[in-house]
């Protein structure tokens, strides 16, 4: 289940299930309300697609501005189609190479960029901890969600049965035609996620990360799974696979909020 909704020209999906988390913000956006143009046009959040510089700065603001953040409140990832993990760590000053962040931090947005491969969150309510994740079929593969839980149980203490998860739009089967070399790489996963048809090979990245999160005992009524495709939806999303490589980035970002002492009886943050 998700609720689509409209910030100005931005469109903007969430899972339901993670909007009525309290003091949890988060997002998946679409490629409209920006000021990129052609294959950029709008909203692109990468500065390493070949987008004017400039116009990715603006349409990083303008983000921040509609949610009533900073440009500099977004932990971006240099993402590099692995299983890393980091713990978001603000007082670094270049960008960390990683494939998914985590934190108990209030006020850092955890950002993912996307263009086909699928934004996942994770939220412990009971730690007051968040998780976002980047997975293309590589970092599918090497079990990036699974890896993330791992790393909140690690440095949170975090239960598996009371992690909530948001699997974001991606490109689905229907578009994601792979080779035999790549199908051979999900096999662990053939009838879930991962099939074949009238001998083609495709792909559900989203199937397949919700198969894992659930294998690693995440529970299912826990797990929004968003149905939108990120290449049949043209209108909506930028699409790697649909635009043959020549396309902008669109945003998601998952934070835990700031909290006012009135919303928290007398205490500006809360113990972890």
């Amino acid at each position: 289940m998700y609720e689509l909704e409209h910030i100005g020209h931005m469109t903007i999906i969430r899972a339901s299930s993670l909007k009525a988390v309290p003091f949890i913000e988060h997002a998946f956006l679409g490629r409209s309300g920006g000021i990129s143009a052609g294959d950029f046009g709008t909203l692109n959040v990468s500065f390493e697609v070949g987008d004017d510089p400039n116009n990715v700065k603006s349409n990083r603001s303008l983000i921040a501005k509609n949610f009533g953040l900073l440009e500099s409140d977004f932990f971006f990832l240099h993402q590099i189609h692995s299983n890393r993990v980091i713990l978001a760590d603000k007082r670094k000053n270049h960008t960390q190479a990683a494939d998914a962040v985590i934190t108990q931090e209030a006020g850092i947005a955890l950002a993912i960029k996307t263009a086909d491969c699928v934004p996942i969150f994770l939220c412990d309510v009971e730690r007051l901890a968040v998780a976002a994740i980047h997975a293309g079929w590589r970092g599918t593969v090497l079990n990036i969600a699974p890896n993330t839980v791992l790393a909140m149980e690690k440095n949170f203490g975090t239960e598996r049965k009371k992690i909530m998860a948001a699997i974001g739009p991606g490109i689905r089967a229907c578009c994601y035609e792979v080779d035999s070399e790549i199908f051979s790489l999900f096999a662990p996963w053939e009838g879930s996620g991962a099939l074949k048809k009238e001998h083609k090979c495709y792909v559900d990245l989203a199937q397949v990360n919700m198969t894992q999160l659930l294998k690693c005992g995440i529970k299912e009524e826990n797990i929004s799974l968003i149905e939108l495709c990120t290449s049949c939806e043209k209108n909506l999303f930028f699409s790697y696979r649909r635009e043959q490589g020549r396309t902008g980035r669109q945003l998601s970002f998952i934070m835990i909020r700031k909290i006012t002492e009135k919303e928290h009886g007398g205490k500006k943050n809360p113990d972890h």
